[in-house]
């Protein structure tokens, strides 16, 4: 996609979480955001 920015968080060759930030007309929109705790989500 363009202008956006996806991340992911890898632990242990496995893929724990991940988030994508796009550009929108008015500024950026976070998501989607997946992760399987709340300390990776942050």
């Amino acid at each position: 996609m363009p202008q956006s920015l996806s991340l992911g968080y890898v632990e242990d060759n496995t893929l724990k979480g991940y988030g994508v930030i796009k550009k929108t007309i008015t500024g950026y929109r976070a998501g989607p955001l997946y992760a399987d705790n709340i300390e990776i989500a942050q």
